[in-house]
């Protein structure tokens, strides 16, 4: 099975295979476009092509699954493990030495890789180590299905979230094409590919995004434990906090006020040494040249890379690098002016929490391949506005095209599209409130 798999991943890899994927994505969101206008025969036969589709991509990605559990990759899983069993274990699991013994274990009883130990340490806050407490009661392998069933169960509930949300059709078929759409997308396979945790930020995310109208302390809440899987979710809750919007800023206040009780809890849990063990081994303890991994897609770090420079000194050193710190200003302070226009109508408040979350994917330092998983539900927002602001099928399906083309094909630069998506979605708002002033 592994030469097969091997041989499949490379095949999805290439550029026949993400050409075929583009192309997959396209005839996806083509099916539903013009599905009112197709006899009846022809939209069975295409929501049949999807069910395909999903069939295939959905078994390559649990036979890419099982194969991690078989013969562990390096990264990402091994990290978490370690920081789980130290948790679960009541040891230090900001420790690298700690984390160290505990991984030369893995490895003498469980044949686990041990590369990661070359940049060894634990860069979250501690309440996220009590979600990943529970897998360090298990085994390592049983731990890792435990965690792929989990994050697969989250990647369900994404689907079945942007089903309600953008225009993929009802029932199983409309889930099973938001399935497909993510399955389709370069940083998704890589989120499965490293067993990472992605896809518990995007859930809680989509659901921030859909209780914002009904509830907003509830729409915050959901962003709080967000927060947890991916810390650039704080980006959105400080910047609502400034805006002009009512809902937003109460969603933003909760959010806040749940990080703050999660750490809480957590300190009480760990007890208070776990802040200064973080401080002491944080991301702060990180090299320099973890900046500019290929991995890394912040803006940051493609800024670094596009000058040619190379990053030094501490954190706070790396960060304050002048070209980023003007394209990041410039584009908050669009942002924010964006957000002051638009505040008080609901579809400026949906463009608006996505304009958001694609600003913090660009501006937070460690944004990975991975975490742009985050960008598909902006993206086919931006398609779905754009169709219903007149933009030409074409056009829109073009930026479909583009953003999952690069992510595939170019995962280097992959970051360079959360930047198209904020553009995209910027227009948007811009000629929304054009076009509202005009009537």
């Amino acid at each position: 099975m592994s030469g097969l798999l091997a041989a499949l991943v490379r095949a999805r890899s290439s550029t026949a295979g993400v050409a075929l994927e583009v192309l997959v994505a396209c005839g996806v969101l083509a099916r539903h476009h013009f599905g009112a206008r197709l006899p009846p025969a022809a939209r069975r036969a295409g929501d049949l092509l999807i069910v395909l589709a999903l069939l295939a991509w959905g078994g390559l990605a649990a036979l890419d699954a099982i194969h991690n559990v078989k013969y562990p990759r390096p990264w990402d899983f091994p990290s978490f493990y370690a920081v789980a069993h130290a948790a679960a274990h009541g040891r230090s699991f900001y420790d690298p030495h700690v984390l160290a013994d505990i991984q030369a274990e893995l490895a003498r009883t469980q044949n686990v890789p041990s590369e990661w130990l070359n940049e060894v340490g634990y860069w979250y806050l501690p309440p996220s180590a009590l979600l990943l407490l529970p897998l360090g009661w298990l085994s390592f392998r049983k731990a890792m299905i435990a965690h792929y069933l989990v994050q697969g169960l989250f990647l369900v509930g994404c689907a079945w979230l942007m089903r309600r949300r953008l225009p993929l059709g009802g029932g199983a078929v409309g889930v099973a094409s938001a399935l497909l759409l993510l399955l389709l997308f370069g940083p998704v396979q890589s989120t499965i590919n490293f067993a990472q945790i992605v896809f518990g930020c995007l859930f809680f995310l989509l659901v921030s995004e859909a209780l914002i109208e009904r509830s907003p302390v509830a729409s915050g809440a959901s962003l709080a434990v967000g927060f947890f899987y991916k810390h650039l979710l704080l980006i959105p809750a400080m910047v609502f906090l400034v805006g002009r919007d009512r809902r937003a800023r109460v969603m933003g206040i909760a959010a806040l006020a749940g990080i703050v009780l999660a750490l809480g809890a957590s300190l009480a849990f760990f007890g208070r040494g776990v802040i200064g063990a973080y401080f002491a081994n944080g991301p702060g303890a990180r090299s320099p040249e973890l900046a500019i991994d290929k991995v890394v897609q912040s803006l940051l770090a493609l800024v670094y890379r596009a000058l040619g420079a190379t990053p030094h000194g501490s954190l706070l050193q790396i960060v304050l690098y002048p070209p980023f710190l003007v394209v990041a200003g410039a584009l908050a302070l669009a942002t924010l002016a964006l957000l002051w226009r638009s505040a008080g109508d609901a579809r400026g408040r949906r463009l608006g929490f996505w304009l958001v979350g694609t600003l913090a994917l660009l501006c937070y330092p460690n944004t990975l391949i991975s975490t742009l998983a985050l960008l598909v539900p902006a993206l086919l927002l931006a398609y779905a506005e754009a169709l219903e602001a007149g933009w030409p099928f074409a056009l829109a399906l073009a930026l479909v095209a583009v953003v999952y083309g690069v992510a595939g094909a170019l995962p280097v630069q992959a970051g360079w599209t959360a930047l198209l998506v904020w553009v995209a979605l910027a227009a948007l708002m811009v000629r929304g409130r054009r076009t509202g002033a005009t009537a």
